[in-house]
């Protein structure tokens, strides 16, 4: 069967009805998985998955590419969601997901908090509400050929590695955590990625890695391109073109490169792609 995937929050909305985030969620369907990938900056995704016909009780799992508040904000909003309808939904992620992490600034000896980075919820509270399933390999979701990749390799594009506040103890956030989907379709893999802070690159090759997936047809979801510079950009073009990739939808975090993408296709609030 075709997956389908419905983009429930991005940066972006061309419907008036359907709220826009500084985030990502979007919803894929094979015929056999039903997954809830990301959950936004909170619970507006609920709302939009109602407009957009979407029946969020029948998930079979959520997945968080990674844990900061943009992807995992939606959590507490779904978990009441879930516990009044008596629901328990199985969630993947990797197993530092829910790492305390911030934003510090500091001069010296001085430091203070600007911003809290992290998931609302900690990894106790997730496993209170949802069937938690920390893993750093890949995982299958469901029958249907959909994966959680699990911890991404770093080694193929090391300069795509990004740091992004600190942890408690900190230490610089190289969000070990980050992940993505990837589902092995007839003509080709469709990666779906959250952020890519271990680089885009780098999350297609640890894609490809995967029996059924060296040949990739589609590339979605946030690049982490947003303070990328021409020579960046030129290098993932490049790489993209090469791969043969014949559908790109950069997004959310993706900043002005989206446009320079191979294949760029529109990836806003509402937006639906079927691949086979």
């Amino acid at each position: 069967m075709p997956l389908s995937l419905t983009v429930l929050v991005e940066n972006r909305s061309r419907r008036a009805d359907l709220a826009a985030g500084r985030g990502f969620s979007c919803w894929l369907d094979d015929g056999r998985a039903r997954v809830l990938f990301d959950t936004g900056p909170d619970g507006r995704l609920i709302d939009n998955a109602a407009r957009l016909g979407i029946d969020l009780a029948s998930v079979t799992h959520i997945v968080l590419s990674h844990g900061h508040y943009d992807h995992s904000g939606g959590l507490p909003a779904l978990a009441q969601w879930y516990a009044a309808r008596g629901l328990r939904p199985q969630l993947v992620s990797h197993p530092a997901a829910f790492a305390a992490r911030e934003f510090r600034l500091g001069i010296g000896c001085w430091s203070r908090r600007l911003r809290r980075l992290g998931a609302p919820l900690t990894a106790d509270e997730v496993a209170r509400h949802f069937d938690w399933q920390p893993s750093a390999t890949p995982v299958a979701l469901g029958d249907g050929g959909l994966m959680f990749l699990g911890a991404v390799g770093r080694a193929r594009f090391p300069s795509d590695e990004h740091a992004i506040g600190q942890l408690a103890d900190g230490s610089l956030d190289r969000v070990v955590d980050d992940s993505a989907l990837v589902w092995p379709g007839r003509n080709g893999a469709v990666v779906v990625s959250g952020c890519a802070h271990a680089g885009i690159g780098n999350v297609v090759e640890s894609a490809r890695a995967l029996p059924g997936c060296a040949r990739v047809q589609a590339v979605l979801g946030g690049f982490h391109l947003r303070s990328a510079g021409p020579l960046q950009l030129w290098r993932v073009r490049r790489y993209f073109s090469r791969l043969g990739v014949t559908a790109v939808g950069a997004c959310h975090c993706s900043g002005w490169g989206r446009h320079w993408m191979p294949a760029q296709r529109d990836l806003s609030t509402g937006v639906r792609r079927v691949f086979d």
